[in-house]
């Protein structure tokens, strides 16, 4: 026999008798230890066997029974929906047409980016022809400055675009904090094929290698002669070097480098040109290192969109989003973005989906009221607390009729401010809110550029209000 088939085996395995484990008819001891001997219960001579069993107490079996007879529990009720991206809410048939309509409006709009496609551009249609004459025409170095948002990045593609088809050579290049004048160099000289150097024939094993000038650069930090040295053999092909962001760059030496090197080429005849976007100050920078590449070297500043150039650019994007503007809409537009691309294509988003949102085919002025909210409020998220901190502290001191038309100089300006203008502020103000400019001895400008479009925008009710009285 064995020790399992025993009697009295299961009680003394699980404490208790079987059945009554079974049935649960009796109290059982929520800890798994066995019971102490008490004095009126002597100790058993053989220790009972133990293990955890799973076991419903009272307590916990009460709520069970009163769920057996009151039903199952009602099932949890949803909260409510989080917002959805437009193309996931489109596969509702309901929202299908709503999503389509707001990607029609992105696609027309595009204020966080700059247009390249000639048959999105609208206005500037007399700057571009003008810089195509300096270039084709005058081979001329062309520097274009003026201030963010005025359009620059996007002027730059087009005159890039209708460079390659004349069949220029472009090569772009956007420069950065730590651009390098041996990085800026090194990156152009990989896209121009040894095709269009003077000692090499097409049917060099080099050429049909389809090797590039980069490999006649020196391994070393490249100096100025060495890229005078490479690029003075081009020939057989017009070169357009495109050098946006110019601004960015923080090394003063890097920008009297780049004087030299347009000096250099432009006195050896090299088929190459240079077309910079930057601010005022690189102008000068350039100029003052070199003054006799002003012969050379010209500079065209971007002025603000006129009335009639923000209404193409208005009407352009009408015709991409399939709504269509009203001629109160137009105007509202013109006169809160004071000519800046930028502005513009950002007051024309909001109020498309402002009307889109409501269902409706046509923008008007109250959808544009309710854009300029948006954009207010997008653009202050741009700016650092501290910066907002200045606005409100300057508009509490001196008002902010007075902080608005300073904003006004400044979008009509390049940024830069005259320090008659400048007068309006309280000293702490000043300080706090704006900075010496650098190409102007006593001239000003914003600490931040963002708070320029902010303050406008902040302050066109309390203008309106003081005209309408």
């Amino acid at each position: 026999m064995s020790y399992s088939e025993k009697p009295g085996f299961f009680e003394r395995l699980f404490g208790r008798k079987a059945d009554e484990a079974e049935a649960g008819s009796k109290p059982v001891s929520d800890s798994p230890e066995p019971a102490m001997p008490t004095a009126t219960q002597p100790a058993r001579t053989q220790p009972a066997l133990t293990r955890p069993v799973p076991v419903r107490t009272i307590a916990s079996a009460a709520p069970m029974a009163e769920q057996r007879r009151s039903g199952p529990p009602p099932a949890p009720q949803p909260g409510p929906s989080l917002p959805k991206f437009s193309r996931a809410a489109g596969r509702n048939p309901g929202a299908a047409r709503n999503a389509s309509n707001s990607s029609r409006v992105r696609d027309a709009f595009t204020p966080s980016h700059p247009i390249s496609q000639a048959q999105r551009f609208a206005g500037r249609r007399d700057l571009i022809e003008k810089l195509i004459h300096l270039i084709e025409d005058q081979r001329l170095h062309v520097v274009l400055y003026g201030d963010r948002g005025i359009g620059k990045t996007s002027i730059l593609k087009i005159v890039s675009n209708l460079a390659r088809e004349a069949e220029y050579h472009v090569s772009y290049a956007s420069c950065g904090s730590d651009t390098s004048f041996d990085s800026l160099f090194r990156q152009f000289a990989r896209e121009l094929p040894l095709l269009f150097h003077r000692n090499y024939p097409p049917t060099h094993p080099d050429v049909e290698a389809g090797r590039t000038f980069a490999h006649l650069m020196p391994d070393r930090d490249l100096t100025v002669a060495d890229v005078t040295a490479v690029l003075e053999n081009v020939q057989g092909t017009q070169i357009l070097l495109i050098v946006d962001e110019f601004d960015r760059v923080a090394s003063a030496r890097m920008r009297e480098q780049i004087a030299e090197v347009i000096k250099n080429l432009s006195d050896r005849g090299a088929s190459i040109q240079f077309f910079i976007a930057g601010v005022a100050s690189n102008l000068t920078a350039l100029v003052s290192h070199i003054p006799s590449i002003r012969r050379n070297l010209i500079g065209i500043p971007v002025s603000p969109l006129d009335p009639e150039e923000t209404a193409q650019v208005i009407e352009a994007g009408a015709r991409r989003s399939g709504l269509a503007f009203t001629d109160e809409a137009t105007s509202e537009i013109a006169a809160l973005s004071r000519g800046l691309p930028y502005l513009a294509q950002l007051l024309g988003l909001h109020a498309s989906f402002a009307a889109a949102k409501r269902d409706a085919g046509e923008v008007e002025r109250a959808d544009v009221s309710a854009a300029a909210s948006h954009a207010e409020e997008e653009i202050g998220l741009r700016m650092s607390e501290k910066g907002l901190r200045a606005v409100d502290q300057a508009i509490e001191n001196v008002g902010i009729s007075s902080v608005r038309s300073l904003a006004e100089h400044a979008l009509m300006n390049n940024g830069q401010l005259d320090p008659r203008e400048v007068d309006v502020l309280d000293d702490r103000s000043r300080d706090s809110l704006l900075e010496t400019a650098d190409e102007e001895e006593g001239g000003w400008r914003f600490r931040e550029e963002a708070a320029i479009p902010y303050i406008w925008l902040k302050g066109r009710e309390t203008t309106a209000r003081q005209t309408r009285d």
